[in-house]
């Protein structure tokens, strides 16, 4: 028998004593000065532009964030409108006009849910989202949107393989859901159509939740449609509150909790009709950043990304530095390091360089297979299946 942990999941477990540091904010400086030694200063901030940050992190670290972050956000919306080899290449979210780079759940409620698992599957089930999509007709609106893309998606994929990967490149309805999608089709088809069952009712405006105009260009979407749902927005924020604990609603002058500083900064959608949007507008963003000094903030505010499980979402490399890192935190006396930054090349040989200059003082033993590598350091030990064959 097992019982469940008394430990406080919320506390703070880090050990401030060993890393030299007597607060949080001390520790992450120690951090970034690390991440820097280690080379890994550029992928932080990719890392912290992906990052969705909430009020704690604001309250403890860098309450200064997220002015500073929402003053970008407004420059970076005068520079794009301001510059005529920009102005295309973002759809800013406008209460009064229909974004095509968008979702049609974005678009219709013009806002982001707080609850995390709230997915687009779970939307059409919500209490709440289903009053309202019955009480303005979008039940039947979506789920006819739905079946329209199901018929499509059926017709195209059916006798697609199962080892080909033109489904998963093409489709947004996965392998495993298309022959429930099928049965819907071939259910709804002719002049006797059944009555939809809630469940593929649900399924069906899922699906129509999805469409993103500007890249599944299908033709299910008119501009009557798309002015009905822009119409919608101002009766959906009536019905759930525009202070409510559930959604964020798209507002030029709030940060958006539920989205990443990337997402803050754009306030919008690169435009997916022109190929290098997305390219351009990173640009943009680098520079505007480095600008206005916000580039260890967001280096630092990539220490509460989410990496996934067992790190998932980080390369093998990154998860490597991020181990060096951590490591070299705990400012042990003795360190070994094994196969690390063991190649010739430049950037290998400066972080070697770098970490002799960091353990001057202490005990540093690295292990390599590259003999001209070995030849960097002040003493050298061959060894040959655990034995010591030469010094």
């Amino acid at each position: 028998m097992t019982l469940n942990p008394f430990f406080d999941l919320k506390a703070r477990w880090e050990d401030f004593e060993q890393a030299n540091a007597s607060s949080m904010q001390e520790l992450e400086e120690r951090a970034l000065e690390l991440c820097k030694v280690a080379g890994f200063s550029r992928d932080l901030y990719l890392l912290g532009v992906e990052t969705v940050i909430d009020q704690r992190y604001c309250e403890e670290v860098n309450c200064e964030l997220v002015p500073n972050l929402l003053a970008a956000r407004k420059a970076f919306c005068e520079k794009i409108k301001g510059d005529a080899r920009l102005q295309n290449l973002v759809e800013f979210w406008d209460p009064e006009k229909f974004n095509m780079s968008a979702n049609l759940a974005q678009n219709l409620f013009f806002a982001s849910p707080k609850e995390h698992f709230m997915t687009i599957e779970h939307v059409p089930t919500d209490p709440q989202i289903s009053a309202f999509l019955k009480q303005t007709g979008f039940d039947v609106l979506l789920s006819d949107i739905g079946l329209k893309i199901a018929t499509t998606m059926v017709e195209l994929f059916a006798d697609v393989s199962a080892d080909s990967d033109l489904l998963n490149r093409y489709s947004f309805i996965s392998r495993e859901d298309l022959p429930e999608f099928g049965r819907i089709v071939n259910e709804q088809k002719g002049g006797q159509r059944r009555r939809l069952k809630d469940v593929d009712r649900a399924r069906l405006i899922a699906l129509a939740l999805k469409l993103i105009p500007a890249k599944h260009r299908l033709g299910v979407l008119d501009d009557e449609m798309r002015d009905k749902i822009v119409a919608a927005r101002a009766q959906f924020i009536e019905s759930v509150g525009k202070d409510n604990e559930r959604f964020e609603f798209f507002d030029p002058e709030t940060y958006l909790t539920t989205l990443s500083i990337e997402d803050n900064l754009v306030f919008g959608h690169a435009r997916l009709d022109r190929r290098d949007a997305r390219q351009k507008i990173q640009q943009v963003l680098q520079e505007l950043v480095r600008e206005r000094d916000l580039i260890v903030p967001i280096r630092r505010a990539a220490f509460d990304y989410h990496v996934g499980v067992a790190g998932a979402k980080l390369s093998s490399h990154q998860r490597r530095l991020i181990c060096l890192v951590r490591a070299l935190l705990k400012n042990a006396h003795i360190y070994i390091l094994d196969e690390t930054a063991n190649s010739a090349s430049a950037t290998d040989k400066e972080l070697r360089t770098d970490l002799k200059k960091l353990m001057s003082d202490k005990i540093f033993m690295f292990g390599v297979s590259n003999e001209t590598v070995a030849e960097e350091f002040e003493t050298a030990v061959h060894l040959e299946n655990g034995r010591v064959i030469e010094r």
